[in-house]
């Protein structure tokens, strides 16, 4: 946990240091593109995957847990990029029993998606979904199939890799592409979703901890429970945020 810390401060302060402004643009891109997913707020996901053995299974089945999960396919270079911070993630949240991390892969063969799995040792619940003739909605004409999968298609996920937040009831508190390697940002969305909180509602919250002067008590338990830091290292952590909003 030390050594993660230590990481999180050098690589926090480096893009202190260096150019903050593609930064800057990159977050604010991510954060418009998840308020633009803010009406998947409270749906419930009931389409069926596949697990590695072709069994059946539907999010329904993990109900009672809380769930991220992580929309991939296996050409894709940022997906794979991301899966070493969001198993770094997995680590900081290795206690809570009630959540669960799914990786759901479309647009890919079903053969080469388990070799991929294999090969990778990609971690987590791993699902595939198949149902590629999915419609979108069209002002004029017949539905139009984005042939992405039927749950990426259903919360009009703008890319990949993407990201839901599913409560314990099944009920989905929001999708985002703000990735897992902006690490106290997505662990800030994984703690509200423990609180069942949507991620309308954490954003929110996290900007006024951001411009605020001095954080919240909320905010330092926050990290200090995930990433072990006082309240010096924790106002060293949140400073470049202040240039992004």
């Amino acid at each position: 946990m030390k050594r993660f810390t230590s990481v999180l401060i050098f690589f926090t302060c480096l893009s202190t240091a260096c150019t903050t402004f593609a930064q800057s643009v990159y977050l604010k891109d991510k954060i418009k593109e998840q308020r633009k997913l803010n009406h998947v707020i409270g749906k419930v996901v009931t389409s069926p995957l596949k697990s590695t053995d072709s069994t059946v299974v539907h999010l329904a089945d993990y109900e009672g847990k809380y769930l991220v999960v992580d929309f991939w396919y296996t050409k894709c270079g940022p997906c794979f990029r991301e899966f070493p911070y969001l198993d770094k993630i997995k680590d900081l949240f290795k206690e809570n029993e009630q959540l669960a991390f799914i990786n759901i892969c479309s647009i890919s063969g079903f053969d080469e998606w388990k070799e991929v799995i294999k090969q990778r040792n990609i971690s987590g619940i791993n699902l595939f979904d198949d149902n590629a003739l999915v419609s979108k909605r069209r002002l004029m004409g017949p539905p139009k199939s984005t042939g992405q999968g039927i749950i990426h298609d259903q919360l009009y996920l703008l890319g990949y890799p993407s990201y839901a937040f599913i409560n314990s009831k099944g009920q989905v508190l929001g999708a985002t592409s703000v990735p897992p390697s902006d690490q106290l940002l997505f662990s800030y969305y994984i703690d509200g979703l423990l609180k069942n909180r949507n991620i309308d509602e954490s954003l929110k919250s996290f900007i006024a901890e951001v411009k605020s002067e001095k954080l919240s008590d909320a905010f330092l338990l926050f990290m200090k429970e995930r990433f072990n830091l006082g309240e010096a290292d924790a106002y060293k952590i949140v400073l470049p945020y202040k240039k992004y909003f």
